[in-house]
């Protein structure tokens, strides 16, 4: 159970940003969520001004006013979340094969 939490926490981070600074970058990444959409879209932001207008996930452009968003978050890779679940999917899998090797004597030949 702990292991699938783990592996399926994601290699990225989000961090959240006021939408009316000026924190926005062009070119970068970012997860926006309307008042309508509770779940939120992956946008590579291309043009800032009263709206957002970018590229989604899929490739299709997408525009938001920025009066319909209501949270933004920055994406960024984290090499934390991304290396942690590996070093610890590595250490069970060496402690399950280590405990499970199979016992054997040799004998005596007197």
């Amino acid at each position: 159970m702990v292991m699938s939490v783990l592996l399926f926490t994601g290699c990225y981070s989000y961090i959240k940003i006021d939408i009316s600074s000026e924190e926005i970058v062009i070119g970068e990444k970012y997860q926006i969520k309307t008042f309508d959409d509770s779940l939120g879209r992956e946008v590579t932001v291309e043009k800032v001004n009263d709206s957002i207008n970018g590229m989604g996930h899929s490739g299709r452009q997408v525009s938001f006013a920025k009066s319909d968003i209501k949270d933004i978050k920055k994406v960024e890779f984290s090499v934390v979340k991304t290396v942690i679940p590996i070093v610890v999917l590595t250490g069970a899998l060496i402690i399950i094969g280590l405990n499970n090797q199979p016992d054997f004597q040799l004998e005596d030949e007197n």
